[in-house]
């Protein structure tokens, strides 16, 4: 397993350049399905939106990612952080008792959303304007509720981050043909975006 893992990490890092570690000094590694999912979304990343944002590590860090969170974006070290206690049926099952707290319940949401703030990362320090129209998206949208189709999850009430976050999540989802739904505010995120950059 400890192969797998290494062969993991070595792909990762030379895709992406950055410092990647899916195991940790107390001997904790990260289960290869997990391992492998986190690839995968990183490099679907990548190819979708031709960056995965400012990611300047992925590592696991259990200390730091506990409760009922599967990973994080740790902005402050740029760093994807991920438990090596959580394999992808149990992140499933968990994801699944959610309803609509989340935009999607994939086992894979919990990576493609911390990619989504790794891209928020990224867009604020590109694009001066980036927060502020996500911040009038947000106070004008993001309160409402289901079935509203422009309700996108309860999580991307929380602030303008957790919203973009939500919408690259489902978006991710979406890409990849594990679902067709994608609400009218995360398409108006990627609208709005999209627009200004052009």
């Amino acid at each position: 397993m400890k192969d797998i893992i290494a062969k993991s990490v070595s792909f990762i890092k030379r895709i992406l350049n950055t410092d990647v570690s899916y195991d940790t000094i107390k001997g904790d590694v990260l289960p290869v399905d997990v391992a492998n999912d986190v690839n995968q979304e990183l490099v679907r990343a990548l190819n979708l939106f031709g960056t995965v944002g400012i990611i300047e590590g992925v590592r696991v860090d259990n200390e730091q990612v506990n409760g009922d969170t599967y990973a994080s974006y740790d902005p402050k070290t740029l760093s994807v952080l991920l438990r090596s206690d959580r394999d992808r049926k149990q992140v499933e099952e968990k994801l699944k008792e959610t309803g609509d707290l989340f935009s999607t319940c994939s086992p894979l949401h919990p990576y493609r959303h911390e990619i989504g703030h790794a891209l928020w990362e990224y867009l604020i320090r590109l694009y001066p304007f980036f927060e502020g129209a996500m911040l009038e998206i947000f106070n004008e949208f993001c309160a409402r509720k289901a079935p509203d189709p422009i309700f996108l999850s309860l999580y991307a009430q929380e602030k303008p981050d957790e919203m973009f976050a939500e919408a690259t999540a489902q978006l991710m989802s979406a890409a990849s043909g594990e679902s067709d739904r994608i609400s009218k505010l995360a398409n108006m995120v990627f609208t709005e975006l999209l627009r200004r950059l052009s």
